[in-house]
């Protein structure tokens, strides 16, 4: 009996770090979902109700300036509707449930290049049959989890994104890789608590979900790079039961 209530207490408290883990993990999405609406399309609109304002006392007493300022507007508008399409695009690529992992970052890929100004560079080298549902939104979070702290925390300007499937050997490898300022990878996997720790422990845990396995390499100076493997077969759509 007393073997059996230390094992219960142990499996509560496992469960209770991952419940509590979820919800930090929660938590930071949702702060970066109303971070990036405030920095962005909050701002737009309300820049576009002041130029508005703006227009209504143009037409009464200067109509002529109107056109000019109203054009203004419009484009500011296009820029609040691509900046909440990019958002409801990083929230849920519906492509990639529609057409697959690869048109999803090809038009990942381009949205950071419009938006973010990077230099990104997407490689696929080689053609591989559609992975199952699960395997193509876990290899889409990490590549979307290791751009995002490469644009946070790296202060890159270069990604490269390389995808290189291995029929023979049976594997998928991804490499996510930046030419940023680096960071201490034993540091960062010690901090729990902090937020990169924890982008860290999701990107282990979604991919150790499809059977595949992690590795982050970092020297502070030196860039990063991300990379991860999974096995092919079992991970193809049409292998899967879903």
């Amino acid at each position: 009996k007393a073997a059996i209530s230390i094992e219960n207490a142990r499996l509560y408290k496992s469960l209770k770090e991952e419940r509590d883990k979820l919800v930090i993990v929660e938590d930071e999405v949702r702060k970066r979902l109303a971070r990036d609406l405030h920095d962005g399309p909050t701002q737009f609109v309300a820049a576009m109700i002041m130029n508005l304002d703006f227009i209504k006392e143009l037409i009464a007493r200067a109509p002529e300036y109107a056109p000019d300022e109203i054009e203004k507007t419009v484009s500011l508008a296009r820029k609040t509707l691509k900046q909440l399409r990019t958002l409801l695009f990083n929230l849920r690529p519906v492509i990639l449930e529609t057409q697959g992992l690869i048109p999803a970052l090809e038009v990942y890929t381009e949205r950071l290049k419009e938006t973010d100004k990077l230099k990104v560079n997407l490689k696929v080298m080689q053609e591989f049959a559609r992975l199952s549902s699960r395997a193509e939104i876990a290899t889409f979070a990490v590549i979307q989890e290791a751009v995002n702290n490469a644009k946070k925390y790296a202060r890159t300007s270069n990604i490269e994104i390389t995808l290189q499937p291995d029929e023979k050997n049976d594997l998928l490898t991804v490499l996510i890789t930046d030419n940023g300022k680096g960071f201490d990878v034993q540091a960062v996997r010690k901090q729990y608590d902090k937020r990169g720790s924890l982008g860290m422990i999701n990107m282990q845990e979604r991919i150790e979900a499809i059977n595949g396995r992690l590795k982050i390499q970092s020297e502070i100076g030196q860039g990063t790079e991300v990379s991860f493997t999974l096995p092919l077969h079992e991970n193809l759509l049409e292998n899967v039961k879903e």
